[in-house]
């Protein structure tokens, strides 16, 4: 199978790029075009690291036509009008998790890279690994019989930092739970679609 190499465009070089980048670059199939955020201090270290171009905008970003790939890691609320933005420059996009704050959000996003032809995918897929998907066999095939629980845990600092205000107001997809747990039981379960926004709350287990 002949591979593909992804130009790629970051939008929003804040902590999530920061941990994300360094593992894109050491990928054969990966050619970093560019980064894009409002910080002017946030484009210059990307720069001087990774000696890609530089947008003061997004926009300005998904204009470039080396780009055919674009990873957004900007805050949740602004998801939404940047994979849309994106798709309709032609992109295919990849969002941080959340996807969305809201599932109409959600829904408007696959209905814009639908209609312009491109790829949409949520990052943070971990419940796309072979582990997880292993586990899901398990579970739907019922050899060990009915799910009755399931606990997760995940040992980490990062939810000891001082946050932001907007990372703790629910109405702009903060909160005190991220979307992990959430869509990592969505998909043992065995159900098609998982949590996609931070405010919606996976059913009861039947």
């Amino acid at each position: 199978m002949q591979s593909h190499t992804l130009n790629v465009g970051v939008v929003g070089l804040g902590q999530a790029a920061t941990m994300v980048i360094p593992a894109m670059v050491a990928m054969p199939n990966v050619n970093l075009v560019a980064g894009a955020d409002v910080n002017p201090r946030a484009l210059q270290a990307f720069q001087e690291r990774y000696g890609a171009r530089t947008y003061p905008s997004m926009e300005e970003l998904c204009d470039d036509p080396a780009i055919d790939t674009v990873w957004i890691a900007t805050p949740n609320t602004f998801h939404c009008p940047h994979v849309i933005r994106a798709a309709e420059r032609g992109k295919h996009v990849i969002v941080e998790k959340p996807m969305a704050i809201t599932l109409a959000e959600a829904e408007t996003m696959i209905a814009a890279v639908e209609r312009h032809g491109v790829q949409l995918l949520c990052g943070g897929s971990r419940s796309a690994s072979a582990v997880v998907r292993t586990m899901r066999e398990i579970v739907v095939s019922g050899e060990l019989g009915r799910l009755r629980a399931m606990v997760t845990w995940s040992a980490t600092d990062w939810i000891l930092r001082i946050r932001r205000p907007d990372e703790l107001d629910v109405s702009s997809g903060g909160g005190v739970a991220g979307p992990n747990a959430p869509g990592l039981a969505g998909r043992i379960e065995g159900r098609k679609q998982i949590t996609t926004a931070t405010r919606e709350q996976p059913p009861a287990l039947q």
